[in-house]
């Protein structure tokens, strides 16, 4: 009840004040309402944003970086999935991505400078206008947009100034990272404009410093709820939690803030920091000028997005919006789309099914990678995915679809399916073992059911087991250290993945017997867990392995025979010498003697060819430069001539048996001439002149050399078969003296 006592002047004033107070809450109502809708439009359409970790060598120098999490946006301006990109590099994802992107992003992780820039990406033939600062050691977030068209657009001034604004508005947002236990590790410059404090006096601050305990409680609160719905895992980890908060400025006055809160992971999904990003929203007016900006930068994403983008009624399905993406996607111009049903996007046989979905869409908020059938203009039907949200747009209740043609994917994943079938049957039917070995747990992943052909066991038994059970002790013992080495050089770098090795194996089975294999292994990074895993193909070898010591028996035999043989062919050699000897005892003629001298020379020349096989490892090549200088000191002895002035000069040459006999007797004549004939006693006279000889002091020179071949000169004569064929090697033999 009213108080009696007052004055009506009183009452007035009262009155007054409640109505003062229904503005001020209408105010506030509105003003919510307004930046629940910017926001909508900010994760739908704004700017790409992308958080990574920089990759260094052993010397500490960037070389690559890995994708953590990236936003929708970042998918519609690069063109890149979500899905296939997190966990991965840039150089595994693009590898012709430019140094320099490496070495700034580097900068900024290492040192924790902050960078604005814009630059071209030769990969995704693009411009890009990027803000990259470090939330944590190591990494390093990057907040872009395309700014390709402004580049390549005549008057584009207009466009960079709008876009220059983009960025610049954004980072009029302060940007903040907290560890799990809600200290600062970092906060933008931008914190002085906000709260009127520098970076490094906010860096000092706890959240009790930070805003009034009504707040708090609220920040603490939401907090808490987050982390239970963390360890219940019943929620999207990208998730964007957003609350209203009061904060003090440093002169001691507060300010109303919106936080938008992220988790910024680990590559095992599991939250390492919190990313918040606070803005200003206590004059209304900055927030109507902010969403007047929003609807800017919106129509000029929309226009310009690469994938197709429909805007229908909630309540009707009447197409009431599209961008120029839609419009090629579709062949259709925007007069036609706009205004007809959403149905009709579809192929007209799955109405019924779309009809359903697109209910479905109505009754809840959002949903993504939706994939469905569309049909063109011409008739062709697409498969496409869709990214759906539920939103207020100047007071219309829409259903926005982003359309993406994944029709060439399709197409490539059904050739990869069929590719896997392929293999499956091949690796089902062939008689050789496919495998695929762990190298951390040293169990295979993988082994096929050839395998018990092979060796009697089935494929899970053998799943079921560490790899040394697959070998026999002797083999276990060499062959995983050898495994763990390659593994780790694979690892380190030290050896390529891919490179083949082949080993011989012997494995047990399960009769108790061995069998010998042959395995052909190589190793690889697996990207899905980063292990070093190995390929193997294993055959059976026994009866290879059967047939080499038939065949080292079967040699050691012939060899065994071969030395025999040419040992007594050295015999007999021998013992002809001998009888020719005792012979030659007996016979006074001087001529007979040189005759007898003569052909024992011949036949001791053939018996060292012989006794060098017989010591010889190689029973079909014979060194020829021991030989000749044996025969040479044998003929010196023979005929009296000093050895000393016997000139050998033999390469280490090696000659086949057919070769060295003749060439053996060869030398055998020509040096048993020259001694003969070339130095006649100093007393005898010379029959040409009449005048006797001097003291001649006779040399004789044996040189053996080994030239290239000249190879044939063909100039219009016709080459015959194999006349291509480099011709083997000369082997020159001269023998010289200084004598008449």
């Amino acid at each position: 009840m009213t108080d009696p006592s007052k004055t009506n002047q009183e009452l007035l004033e009262e009155i007054s004040a409640l109505q003062q107070r229904i503005k001020e809450l209408e105010h506030s109502e509105s003003q919510r309402q307004i930046e629940h809708d910017y926001q909508t439009l900010f994760r739908e359409m704004l700017e790409g944003f992308a958080l990574h970790e920089i990759l260094c060598d052993t010397q500490g120098h960037p070389i690559d970086y890995r994708f953590l999490k990236v936003n929708p946006a970042f998918e519609r301006i690069t063109g890149l999935n979500a899905e296939r990109i997190i966990g991965r590099t840039i150089l595994e994802v693009l590898p012709g991505t430019e140094r320099h992107w490496i070495d700034t992003y580097g900068l900024v992780a290492l040192t924790g400078e902050p960078t604005f820039f814009e630059n071209y990406s030769q990969t995704l033939d693009k411009y890009f206008l990027v803000t990259a600062f470090q939330p944590l050691p190591n990494q390093f977030a990057c907040i872009f947009v395309d700014i390709t068209d402004r580049k390549q657009a005549q008057g584009a001034q207009r466009k960079s100034e709008d876009k220059y604004r983009l960025i610049a508005d954004n980072m009029a947002d302060v940007i903040a990272v907290l560890d799990m236990n809600l200290r600062f590790t970092y906060i933008s410059p931008s914190i002085f404009q906000l709260r009127g404090f520098k970076v490094d006096e906010a860096m000092q601050q706890t959240l009790d410093q930070v805003m009034p305990p009504e707040s708090l409680r609220l920040a603490s609160q939401a907090f808490a709820e987050e982390m239970l719905m963390e360890v219940s895992e019943t929620v999207e980890p990208d998730r964007s939690p957003r609350i209203e908060l009061e904060e003090y400025r440093k002169d001691g006055s507060r300010i109303w803030v919106e936080i938008n809160a992220s988790y910024l992971r680990d590559k095992d999904g599991k939250p390492t920091s919190i990313l918040t990003v606070t803005r200003d929203i206590t004059d209304r007016k900055q927030a109507q000028e902010a969403l007047q900006e929003s609807e800017k930068k919106f129509r000029l994403a929309f226009e310009n997005a690469q994938d197709a983008i429909i805007w229908a009624s909630s309540e009707t399905g009447v197409i009431m919006d599209c961008n120029a993406a839609a419009t090629e996607l579709f062949e259709k111009p925007k007069g036609e789309l706009v205004g007809s049903q959403q149905i009709t996007l579809h192929p007209p046989g799955k109405a019924e099914h779309y009809r359903d979905m697109f209910e479905d869409h109505t009754r809840y908020l959002s949903s993504s990678g939706v994939e469905a059938q569309i049909i063109t203009s011409s008739g062709i039907i697409r498969t496409v995915t869709i990214n759906v949200s539920k939103t207020e747009f100047e007071g219309h209740k829409i259903i926005q679809g982003i359309f993406r043609d994944i029709s060439d994917r399709k197409r490539a994943e059904d050739l990869i399916q069929e590719s896997k079938e392929q293999y499956r049957l091949l690796t089902e039917n062939i008689k050789d073992v496919v495998w695929i070995l762990d190298t951390e747990t040293m169990y295979f992943r993988y082994v096929s059911p050839s395998v018990e052909g092979l060796r009697g066991y089935t494929p899970e038994e053998i799943l079921a087991e560490p790899v040394t059970q697959a070998l026999t002790a002797e083999a276990a013992a060499n062959l995983i250290n050898l495994i763990r080495s390659r593994s780790e050089d694979v690892r380190s770098g030290k050896e390529l993945p891919g490179k083949f090795y082949t080993n011989e194996v012997e494995q047990p089975c399960k009769d108790g017997s061995t069998v010998w294999t042959e395995v052909i292994t190589s190793y690889y990074i697996n990207p899905k867990n980063d292990r070093v895993e190995v390929r193997g193909v294993t055959r059976d070898i026994s009866e290879r392995k059967n047939a080499e010591e038939q065949i080292k028996s079967s040699l050691k035999e012939k060899e065994v025979l071969l030395k025999e043989l040419q040992h007594r062919v050295k015999n007999n050699l021998l013992t002809i010498t001998g009888i020719l000897a005792l012979q030659f005892e007996r016979i006074k003629d001087r001529e007979s003697k040189d005759i007898f001298i003569t052909s024992l020379n011949r036949i001791k020349a053939m018996t060292r060819i012989h006794a060098r096989l017989y010591q010889s490892d190689n029973y079909s090549l014979i060194n020829f430069n021991g030989y000749i200088e044996e025969l040479a000191w044998e003929l010196s002895r023979s005929y009296g001539f000093p050895p000393e002035n016997m000139i050998t000069d033999v390469e280490d040459i090696s000659i086949d048996i057919n070769t060295a006999i003749p060439a053996g007797l060869i030398v055998n004549e020509l040096v048993s001439n020259a001694m003969k004939h070339a130095f006649p006693s100093p007393g005898s006279e010379d029959k040409g002149t009449g005048e006797p000889y001097g003291d001649r002091k006779g040399k004789i020179t044996i040189t053996l050399k080994e030239r290239p071949a000249p190879q044939p000169a063909f100039t219009g004569e016709t080459r015959a078969e194999n006349s291509e064929a480099p011709r083997s090697p000369l082997v020159i033999l001269t023998v010289s003296d200084n004598g008449i």
